[in-house]
């Protein structure tokens, strides 16, 4: 049984590891400004599937959608935005993009499109909610894009958004102990994706080296570690930086980890080496 415990224990830690939180890449859609006072807010939404309701106001669902567009970056918008008049300019709505994006729109097909997506690119391709919505496109690099209003009564448009720049980093931790942790232990950040070069790592938004190397490690890790670690590159394609999302890095000095935090890290190693007892247990029978 104590061997058992044990190898389980150190599944258990693996585990832990494993599922301790990196750095996701950036979402596309931000900073979404609405004009429109009297409707429902509109929602910034990721991964589109079908099903999913496109309105904020009522429940008109996605009943079809070519299958290029599932798991896009989307912006759920209200159905009575399309009774929205005020706009002076017609703009009623921002959001910016935080890379090269195309961005589509389904327009209800029984109103004509509103002047300002006329010159958008017709796809061919067809959402289909409560009637046909025929799709638009238009190609954008980072910065501010602005929706306008309808001029007649329909079903209100959807957004959605899809990445055309390189594929950001997701910052993954191999871990030797934890990033929350005493000072001595090993860690590694590696950067996973597309990306050109050159890389430089930053902690707490100050350069500390790394330059054309797209792994980070500290080893062995002192008090002054602590912070958030991000990496940039060089997007070649777009001409600018490119930041990852931070992973944050907790040093503490050795005998001095909070008693709640070794309470809380004792707790999950307990959690993790029953759980990997219990499936090497059944493994046995």
């Amino acid at each position: 049984m104590k061997k058992i415990v044990r190898v389980g224990f150190v599944m258990g830690a693996v585990i832990a590891v494993t599922l301790m939180p990196g750095a996701a890449w950036g979402q596309l859609i931000e900073n979404l400004v609405m004009f429109d006072m009297d409707a429902d807010p509109w929602v910034i939404s990721s991964n589109i599937q079908l099903g999913d309701e496109r309105y904020t106001d009522r429940g008109s669902l996605i009943d079809v959608l070519p299958e290029s567009y599932l798991g896009l970056d989307w912006i759920q918008t209200s159905n009575d935005s399309a009774d929205w008049r005020d706009g002076n300019p017609d703009v009623i709505a921002t959001f910016d993009v935080t890379g090269d994006v195309t961005v589509y729109i389904a327009f209800d097909v029984r109103v004509d499109v509103p002047p300002c997506f006329t010159d958008w690119e017709e796809t061919g391709d067809i959402l289909v909610g409560d009637v046909d919505y025929p799709i638009r496109s238009m190609d954008f690099s980072a910065g501010t894009i602005e929706m306008c209003r309808y001029e007649e009564d329909a079903g209100f448009y959807t957004i959605m958004v899809e990445s055309t720049g390189p594929a950001g980093p997701n910052l993954s931790l191999n871990v030797e102990g934890a990033t929350f942790a005493e000072e001595g232990g090993d860690i590694t950040m590696t950067a996973n994706g597309t990306m050109s070069s050159p890389f430089q790592w930053k902690l707490n938004g100050v350069n500390i080296g790394g330059e054309t190397n797209a792994t980070f490690s500290l080893s062995p890790t002192v008090i002054g570690d602590s912070g958030d670690y991000t990496l940039d590159f060089d997007d070649g394609a777009a001409k600018a930086t490119v930041t990852s999302n931070p992973v944050s890095v907790s040093i503490f000095a050795a005998g001095s980890l909070p008693v709640s935090s070794l309470l809380g890290l004792g707790l999950l190693a307990l959690t993790s080496a029953v759980a990997g007892s219990t499936v090497l247990a059944r493994m046995k029978k």
